[in-house]
């Protein structure tokens, strides 16, 4: 079943930059909880391919798209991880060369967070999320309810 859905180029008109920039200003941590899948997909430097972040649960990312993928577990753990300043660009970089060579890499809340606890007092928003792992954002795409299949992070990457 197909749902409707928005994509996000970074390079938009009027209407869609406010799109963006509403979900840029979107507290990350709770993007993971909305009813709507969004699916990032971002430039990281030092890696060829396009990485992407969703916020779907995903059986087998690597066989769904040519791209790097994280799915939520793995992007709420950058997250927190990011938010407690114990994730750093160059942790994202090895990750994401570590899921080219081994597809069945999942980054979990404790690797991310490196034995540090979470930080409860702060929710950073997406965009300082992504300044602060150096990533240049792609595309943002939301659907209105999660597809079957895998279809829009296939069709996102």
């Amino acid at each position: 079943m197909k749902s409707a859905e928005t994509t996000l180029d970074a390079v938009v008109g009027d209407q869609r930059s406010s799109e963006k920039r509403e979900v840029l200003d979107f507290p990350a941590r709770l993007l993971i909880d909305l009813p709507l899948e969004t699916t990032l997909v971002l430039r990281v430097p030092a890696v060829a391919e396009d990485v992407v972040w969703t916020t779907r649960t995903l059986e087998e990312p690597r066989k769904i798209s040519k791209s790097i993928v994280f799915d939520r577990e793995e992007v709420l753990a950058l997250i927190v991880a990011s938010e407690a300043e114990r994730t750093w660009p160059r942790d994202l970089v090895d990750w994401c060369w570590m899921k080219r060579e081994c597809p069945d890499f999942f980054i979990d809340m404790a690797t991310a967070l490196c034995g540090a606890k979470p930080s409860d007092d702060r929710c950073w928003k997406v965009e300082r999320i992504l300044e602060w792992l150096d990533v240049d954002l792609v595309s943002i795409t939301v659907s209105e309810r999660f597809e079957t299949e895998n279809q829009s992070v296939a069709r996102a990457a």
